[in-house]
């Protein structure tokens, strides 16, 4: 057994590894949480959070966290179900009627995909809008019987997603800010991952010829990878795990996400709603939740010991797995003795419950077909359909402006005079419209940036 080791040591030797763990090609930004369900909380950050202008990385950089962001959904629906809002047994037809996929098995319900056992496929595609994405699940089929395997889903966690805006009458973005960030004190967190990187925001990077080179801005909503974050706030999401939902969440709820009842396909791990967990020996035996998440040119790990109490994060903004650092600064910190560090109330203990309900649905005043329409895989990657006036006019990402003029049925031509293009608008559900065609490419609708 390992004598103790006092919190100073333990903090100064996983400085010394973060920093020497960067200079060897972690990032060009890194930021490091440390923290304990007592409310401790260390942070530690190291390089650029772009390398054109040289915007350095600090405690305030927000990243994309890409799939830990289904911890921040998880959390979401059990607080509805505590407002007895929503029945996580209930099919997902009860909430979005139009969800569809071709099965020969009973219908799909909302533990099945918060647990990844509804059997849908991981992606359509690389899309980031979700309501056009998941009206694409009616050209797949499940795989299997819902609730007899594991199979990670993106998918499934993008219906979720939808499941709580249909609930709330609120975007995923919104409907997370009211449930989750506002109540948590999380003030730095949004639920939609911006088609930018003005500062605070990190720039995603990848590796080109050994030099870390920006990616495109990938703007991402969704329920399955659209928030972005900082280490302190995402400390605050991780203490109030460990802390068996801190006064946040009742205990039975927070346990139904920090004990996994889903075998996995990963070796020790099992899964509850929205979280890896299991003991794990390379961990001391001891009892650990995690995530990590992946968005285009970031990376981030969440991973909690619930024996000790300790937790680390780790954000990077480039392709370069963090993993490695985080379990071994979660290693260190297992030989700390946790009596004695300051114990904070807990989070949300004195929140008071009605403030928790959602404001009544915004009024819609938009054009129905306004909004910006994006792909991946084409020439023009996004565009935003404008009202100007009683017209409406498409603007390229250059800002480049073209009217629009009603051709027939939800057709229009595109320019004065009109070029070859045409613009057509559908599907739709409930008056609004998921998706675009123009040129032989299909653009999905994202919310508003």
């Amino acid at each position: 057994m390992r004598s103790p080791l006092s919190l100073e040591s333990a903090v100064a030797s996983i400085a010394n590894r973060c920093a020497r763990t960067h200079r060897q090609g972690l990032g060009p930004g890194l930021a490091v949480v440390l923290t304990h369900r007592s409310g401790w909380c260390e942070v530690m950050a190291h390089g650029t959070a772009n390398v054109v202008t040289g915007q350095p990385v600090t405690e305030d950089t927000v990243f994309q966290i890409g799939s830990v962001s289904k911890v921040v959904t998880a959390a979401a629906l059990l607080r509805l179900v505590e407002m007895r809002s929503i029945d996580l047994s209930a099919p997902v037809t009860d909430y979005l009627d139009w969800f569809e996929v071709r099965s020969e098995y009973e219908p799909i319900t909302l533990h099945h995909l918060l647990t990844h056992t509804a059997g849908l496929v991981s992606l359509i595609d690389t899309v980031s809008a979700s309501e056009h994405a998941v009206w694409q699940l009616r050209d797949t089929e499940t795989g299997f019987a819902p609730g007899t395997r594991f199979h990670y889903s993106n998918m499934g966690y993008l219906v979720l997603g939808l499941v709580l805006a249909a609930v709330t009458g609120h975007s995923y973005a919104d409907t997370v800010a009211t449930l989750v960030f506002e109540p948590l004190g999380m003030s730095a967190s949004s639920g939609a991952s911006p088609g930018h990187c003005r500062p605070p925001l990190a720039c995603g990077h990848e590796r080109r010829d050994g030099a870390a080179m920006p990616v495109l801005p990938a703007s991402i909503t969704g329920g399955h990878a659209g928030v972005v974050s900082t280490p302190t706030d995402l400390s605050v999401l991780l203490r109030m795990l460990l802390d068996e939902g801190g006064g946040y969440l009742a205990t039975s709820s927070a346990l139904c996400m920090t004990r996994g009842s889903v075998t996995t396909d990963w070796p020790c791990y099992d899964y509850g709603y929205g979280l890896f967990s299991g003991r794990i020996e390379t961990l001391g035996g001891h009892r650990i939740i995690q995530h990590g998440g992946e968005n285009p040119g970031f990376e981030a790990v969440m991973i909690g010991d619930l024996d000790t109490g300790f937790g680390v994060g780790v954000f990077v903004n480039s392709y370069e797995q963090p993993w490695e650092l985080a379990q071994k600064a979660l290693r260190i910190l297992q030989a700390v003795d946790p009596q004695g560090l300051s114990s904070d109330p807990p989070h949300g203990a004195n929140r008071d419950q009605s403030d928790s309900r959602c404001p009544p649905p915004p009024e819609q005043s938009r054009h129905p077909l306004a909004g910006r329409y994006r792909a991946h895989a084409t020439l023009l990657t996004d565009f935003a359909v404008l009202e100007d006036g009683m017209a409406l006019v498409l603007e390229s990402g250059d800002g480049y402006r073209q009217p629009l003029t009603h051709l027939e049925g939800h057709t229009y031509t595109i320019g004065d005079p009109p070029t070859p293009e045409r613009l057509t608008f559908g599907p739709f559900v409930d008056s609004r419209v998921l998706a675009c065609a123009i040129g032989g490419g299909t653009y999905s609708r994202v919310e508003s940036e």
